[in-house]
């Protein structure tokens, strides 16, 4: 499997860039919450000057990012996605392959696979649709909002044109 990493230059600077994002790494996995700048310059014997740069750089880069004021956490990169097949045998077996793996599942390990990834795409499914009628309701009460408005205005409207002695809500004598 090639890296799609970009390598590190071994110099000075590259060097210190290396240590403070395995540090960041390093202590946000450990304590599970963003970390401070002090915390890293505490981590690393480094500057605040330094530290402060290197963090600017590495957000610009998107390779950490802010939450908070002044508190980081490293962006988590995955490796590149690999090219994934599944085939059912005529024993009931079946054949994973991922990448450059194989494995192979009897009957019984494929079909708890199914059920796991059928409840998963279920649930997708189903926060997707509740996120789309969220959407549209949302949507609906906006809608109804602005009536309300318009037909307040409206109201006012006919109330500042009405004759004088008929009140704004009485609808004028139709013919016979």
């Amino acid at each position: 499997m090639t890296s799609t990493a970009t390598p590190i230059r071994f110099d000075r600077a590259a060097s210190k860039r290396a240590q403070l994002l395995d540090a960041l790494a390093f202590l946000y996995h450990q304590r599970q919450r963003p970390i401070s700048p002090l915390e890293l310059q505490a981590e690393t014997g480094f500057t605040a000057e330094t530290t402060n740069e290197i963090l600017k750089a590495f957000r610009e880069r998107g390779e950490v990012f802010t939450v908070g004021r002044g508190m980081y956490a490293p962006v988590v990169q995955h490796a590149p996605p690999r090219a994934v097949s599944l085939t059912m045998l005529h024993d009931g077996s079946a054949k994973l392959e991922v990448g450059d793996e194989l494995l192979s599942l009897g009957p019984l390990e494929y079909r708890t696979l199914v059920r796991v990834v059928g409840g998963i795409a279920s649930e997708t499914a189903m926060l997707a649709a509740e996120s789309n009628n969220s959407a549209k309701v949302s949507a609906l009460a906006a809608s109804v909002h602005r009536n309300d408005e318009l037909i307040k205005r409206m109201a006012d409207l006919l109330a500042s044109v009405a004759p004088k002695g008929r009140p704004p809500t009485q609808a004028p004598d139709a013919p016979c």
